[in-house]
């Protein structure tokens, strides 16, 4: 004797309906997880400005990446990616602004990690390394905003581009992303 769930639409045999429920809560799974937050990061921001949600961001490793204390220490996992390749070609400089962001910037970006603020080791900035930190960079795949203000770091047949200064610029740096 076959046993059927039948009424006069469909019929299903219980194992048909078995396969049916479990890919049902399957599917119910698969969604619930597609929706939820990625790389939830705990927000810190004692000057009360907005700052979204970093959804794709990863711990910045300090072995490979330097990074100032007290800047952040997320970043977005593609830009991870880039500012690595920089650092295998390129041990001058370190991170000055990660996520979340310690400061208001202009551009939302520093709002969800997906760019961040460079600069040269202060030991070791002029004109030339700053030129070849640009050319590194760009060839890292990263694009680049000078904000190092002082033209005396800037030429004609630099790579970095020219120095912009905005309002909530606090220092000479490069802002990538």
């Amino acid at each position: 004797m076959k046993t059927q769930l039948h009424n006069r639409h469909f019929h299903l045999n219980y194992k048909q309906a078995g396969t049916l429920i479990a890919f049902l809560v399957l599917a119910i799974f698969v969604i619930r997880f597609l929706n939820a937050p990625k790389n939830k990061v705990p927000l810190t921001n004692k000057d009360k400005f907005e700052i979204g949600l970093c959804r794709g961001c990863s711990l910045v490793d300090s072995k490979s990446l330097i990074i100032d204390s007290d800047r952040g220490e997320y970043l977005d996992a593609n830009l991870i990616k880039k500012l690595t390749i920089l650092a295998g070609e390129n041990k001058d400089w370190r991170i000055t602004e990660a996520y979340p962001p310690t400061v208001q910037h202009l551009s939302f970006c520093h709002q969800n990690g997906t760019c961040a603020d460079i600069a040269l080791q202060r030991n070791l900035l002029n004109k030339e390394r700053l030129s070849d930190l640009c050319r590194d960079a760009l060839a890292s795949g990263l694009t680049v905003v000078n904000e190092y203000g002082d033209l005396k770091y800037y030429f004609n047949n630099s790579f970095c581009p020219k120095p912009n200064i905005f309002e909530t610029t606090t220092g000479g740096h490069l802002h990538v992303y």
